[in-house]
Order: C-alpha cells, then structure tokens, then sequence
C-alpha cells in the first residue's frame, strides 16, 4: 500500500474540545481529505494497532488528488489510558503534521463526564470521578500529552488551537489551521457558521444500548448511517440526563484551575503570549 495514501496529518484531540465541529471545518475543504468514519482510533494497541497499516490506508483509499489527508481521533492524546500512541505514529507517519485542539481545562473535563454519564460507564458524582478517574483530568493536561509527542516529532509540525477561538474567530483560527496544513487558507467552506456536537440536553444510553456498542457490526453499520438517522437511532436508545450533574462548586473550580495552572503556561509555547490561559494562568 502506497504511503501517499495514508495521512499527512493528524488531529490527535482533545475529547469534548469541538472535535467534531473541526472535523466538517476541514472536510468540506475542498484540498483536504478526512477518514470516515471520523475516528479511526488506530494507533491505540488496544483498538485497532493490530488490524495493520493496510487496513488504517483503506480508509484514505479516495484521497487521491488532496493536499492534505487527515483523522480525528481524541485517543491519540489519552497517554495514561493508551501508551505508546506518539512513537506507533512516529513509526508509521514520521512526516506527519499535528493537530491539538484544547478547551479551558475544566470545562472539557466536566463535559467528558457528562459524556461518561450519558453513556453509562459513569455513575459517580464528579467531584469524586475527577477525584479517583485519572482519565478526566490527564486528558486536560494538554502539555503533558504534547510530551508525549516532543520525543518523536520537532514543535514546528505540531499546531495547537483553543476550542474559543474557534468558536470566537472562527475564520482567522480556520486560516492558521489551513495555512500549517498547506491547504489553500481563503476557502472558507459554506459550514463555517455551523456548529456540530451541540446538544441542548445530554441523554443517557439506556440498557439495551449496552448489548450493542461493543458488537463490531453494529458499529460498522452505525459508522456509515446517514446522520440524520443515527440521531433518531439515538433518541430511541437513549433518556434525558441532569446536566446539573457536572456542576462543580466555585471552590472545585478554583482547585481543579489551580492544579492545571502549570501545565497550562506551558501552553503558551504553541499557542503564543497572546494566549489568554483561560484566566488559569
């Protein structure tokens, strides 16, 4: 399998940072290719590493002709939960360009618990989930993970971008994000006033849900439904949750900030001193 077939870049997260908002940002580029489905998940050993490079290149089979090819995957920035994810890239594409899009690190921490609780495999209040679930709170040390990849691949191929100025200035941040990507910055796709993975209420996955995420056909067929059909899908295997839930005291807030302050600083290596810190630092 050719290696012009596989990505020339990666968008490696952050989970609940507008990740999906991003991904039809960039497929609606007409230089830019991405995967379907959106996460391919396959540089984690334990999702698809094993399933080989041959099968990762089916999936930018029809990428012939694009500038640019790409996947999101939020797993390739989870290192705690999934080691080893930066060198399996740095094998397979070491020309690779990186894409990190961060959100206010409790904010995105809180959203992936609700996402955890509408799914089903939370249940805890959050202030003990963040406490005992070092997943919640590693996903949002996002110079951490960067480490992660600094081993492998020089800063200059490395592009981090915050979920607020996406949402802020969407057009300035989408120039900068085509510029690194070596696509064509002034074609500003017709969606760029839409944002995607916006849900007024959060719903939890009922019971006979559980029976069918992990059945392999079952995901196939989901992954290549129409959108508008899985959301009817989804509210039919789904109830309403209390997003009331994830709400954090301003005193947890303050500690949670307080303990990202470090980690946030170092941020501002990629991102600039006109980087903000989210008031955190």
């Amino acid at each position: 399998m050719s290696e012009e077939l596989l990505p020339t870049f990666l968008v490696i997260g952050a989970m609940k940072a507008g990740t999906t908002s991003l991904y039809e940002y960039l497929r609606a580029h007409p230089q830019v290719f991405m995967a379907t489905p959106k996460e391919l998940h396959f540089f984690p050993e334990s999702k698809h590493w094993h399933d080989g490079v041959a099968w990762y290149a089916e999936h930018f089979a029809s990428a012939a002709g694009t500038r640019a090819r790409g996947e999101i995957s939020p797993s390739y920035s989870q290192a705690d939960q999934f080691p080893g994810v930066a060198a399996r890239v740095a094998q397979v594409l070491p020309e690779v360009k990186l894409v990190y899009l961060v959100r206010e690190p409790v904010a995105r921490a809180r959203s992936m618990y609700l996402h955890e609780l509408a799914s089903g495999r939370e249940t805890r209040p959050i202030e003990r989930a963040l406490a005992e679930a070092p997943l919640y709170v590693n996903s949002s040390r996002y110079a951490w993970q960067l480490d992660q990849y600094l081993e492998f691949f020089d800063r200059s191929r490395i592009c981090v971008l915050t979920s607020e100025s996406l949402r802020r200035d969407r057009r300035a941040t989408l120039a900068r994000l085509y510029r690194f990507l070596g696509v064509d910055e002034h074609e500003v796709p017709a969606t760029i006033d839409v944002e995607r993975g916006q849900t007024q209420t959060k719903r939890a996955r009922r019971g006979v849900w559980h029976l069918l995420r992990d059945n392999r056909a079952y995901r196939t067929v989901v992954d290549h439904t129409p959108a508008s059909l899985r959301r009817l899908g989804e509210r039919a295997l789904t109830k309403p949750i209390d997003v009331d839930a994830g709400a954090l005291s301003e005193r947890q807030t303050a500690e949670w900030q307080a303990f990202f302050r470090d980690d946030v600083a170092r941020l501002r290596a990629f991102l600039g001193p006109e980087f903000d810190g989210w008031g955190i630092a």
